[in-house]
């Protein structure tokens, strides 16, 4: 019999769960120590994952590549990004879930706050005691110091010692994500316990917010997709129904896998066969784009964290809402992709934003079904971005592009 996925255990899990705590009622309490364990365990990683994260893709930036195309492809991923929260805020205003769920108890926003001076929010964005910044987990000082301590690294990394000290945060970040993988194994049993405890104090009534949830997260990645496509065309005079056809097989690789780190190497073959973009943008375009440009993840976040503010009754002013979308754009910048990455993402902006990480077992569940969508937000938001890179520079053979597999013998001349 065919192993079960973490995908399929985590969606099994979530159904017994929503079973468990309809059946059972207040009295599947006794098990939420198993969703304890389990956000325990993402708290614990997710401050130092965050840190490697920023650091490695800050320090592998190459100083000569940041030159225009290098700014001008940061600019964009950094743009592309701030519209795609823009676009889950305004997916919220139109369809903002207006229910709290009885039974869970209120709750308070405990993130940075925008009050009437931007200065003393600009100041607590900086650490005073890095120390203590890891270990209250206060990821928005994390990500700053992270970018500082990417960059000294990059100017200084002709020095040996420096140079080592890159290649063990790398190590580090590779044994985080180890350790996030040892953990997703439980994951199934904890997000069981955390819905069952949820289910169980307030009903099957969290259904009706969770399909909300899952309905506007996807119509939001489609407006955007769509909305992305019509633009780059326009910009770049491109026929726009090539343009997907074009980016079709990429589209394919990654929605079965997923992943859209899986679906890089079909990326970069297919802006050689099939798009024309020369192999100096695309090299350098999609595998940073890949790690640190996820339109998708911004969308889902955001939405997730105002879905559950909404959920544990907690008020949110405007000014939450802008912080809410600012920490979903700093997020993406430490995007992992292991197995479960996209619970991981949900629970860093959780906890950057303040609000209750038990909130992670209601979307949990549901991760697969908004992934589809993600994952070609993703993967489509990298290869227009090198796109845009790439015309105004020159660098898109329109041949190729028009008749993608036909004229690959030019471009390997």
């Amino acid at each position: 019999m065919k192993k079960l996925s973490l995908t399929q255990r985590i969606i099994i899990g979530s159904i017994l769960g929503i079973l468990a705590g309809y059946v059972f009622g207040p009295n599947v309490v006794h098990i939420k120590f198993m969703g304890d364990i389990f956000l325990r365990l993402v708290r614990m990683v997710v401050p130092i994952l965050v840190f490697c994260a920023i650091v490695e893709a800050v320090a592998s930036l190459d100083i000569k590549d940041l030159g225009k195309i290098g700014i001008k492809t940061l600019a964009l991923f950094l743009f592309t990004t701030t519209i795609a929260a823009g676009v889950a805020l305004a997916a919220m205003s139109i369809f903002k879930p207006t229910m709290t769920l009885e039974g869970l108890a209120t709750a308070e926003y405990k993130g940075y706050m925008l009050s009437g001076n931007f200065i003393d929010l600009l100041v607590n964005f900086i650490p005073d005691n890095i120390v203590k910044a890891f270990a209250e987990g206060t990821l928005i000082q994390i990500i700053v110091f992270g970018v500082m301590f990417g960059i000294s690294i990059n100017l200084l990394k002709k020095n040996e010692t420096v140079s080592r000290l890159y290649d063990d945060v790398r190590a580090l970040r590779t044994l985080m994500m180890s350790i996030v993988t040892m953990f997703m194994a439980i994951a199934p049993f904890g997000i069981f316990a955390m819905l069952a405890n949820v289910v169980g104090a307030s009903g099957t009534k969290i259904l009706l917010p969770l399909l909300q949830y899952v309905l506007t997260v996807t119509g939001a990645n489609l407006v955007y997709i769509i909305g992305y496509t019509l633009a780059v065309s326009a910009l770049c005079k491109l026929n726009p129904i090539q343009l997907v056809k074009n980016v079709s097989r990429t589209i394919v690789i990654g929605v079965a896998t997923g992943s859209s780190a899986m679906s890089l190497p079909t990326e970069l073959m297919d802006a050689d066969e099939r798009l024309g973009l020369s192999r100096k943008i695309s090299n350098f375009v999609l595998p940073l784009g890949n790690a640190i440009n996820t339109n998708g993840a911004a969308i889902t976040t955001t939405i997730a964290s105002i879905t559950c503010a909404h959920v544990f009754g907690i008020e949110l002013t405007t000014q939450h809402y802008i912080m809410i979308a600012v920490y979903a754009i700093l997020a993406t910048f430490g995007n992992t992709t292991v197995p479960g990455g996209g619970i991981v993402a949900v629970a860093v902006v959780f906890q950057m934003a303040g609000l209750p990480l038990e909130g992670v077992a209601l979307f949990a569940g549901v991760d697969y079904f908004t992934g589809l969508t993600r994952i070609i937000l993703n993967v489509v938001g990298d290869i227009y971005c090198a796109i845009l890179v790439a015309v105004p520079e020159g660098e898109l053979d329109r041949e190729i592009f028009n008749a993608p597999n036909v004229t690959i013998e030019k471009k390997a001349a």
